[in-house]
């Protein structure tokens, strides 16, 4: 079976060289901030572009991005609140 180039990719390489070319985008929001400052209700963070910071953070737009695929928004952001409190939205929860 002849292999599809496209596997070939590092994806890595394509995210480095999309951040170099656009620079930081700050649109998804994160559910664990929500509220705090420089964010607002729903998670959003204008103009502060340094976020993800953390592994949990990181781990937290993965999530949303996979559940996204297949639901609403709006219940995104339900599973991603109940998992939150129950402090459920990290790597290593078990």
């Amino acid at each position: 079976m002849k292999e599809n180039s496209l596997s070939k990719i590092n994806l890595l390489k394509v995210y480095r060289a999309l951040l170099n070319h656009f620079g930081p985008q700050g649109w998804w929001p994160l559910i664990s901030m929500k509220n705090k400052p420089g964010f607002d209700k729903q998670g959003y963070h204008p103009k502060l572009y340094d976020y993800p910071k953390t592994e949990n953070q990181r781990f937290e737009i993965i999530m949303g991005a996979i559940l996204t695929q297949n639901t609403s928004w709006k219940n995104v952001e339900k599973a991603l609140g109940l998992l939150e409190d129950k402090k459920l939205l990290t790597l290593k929860a078990k």
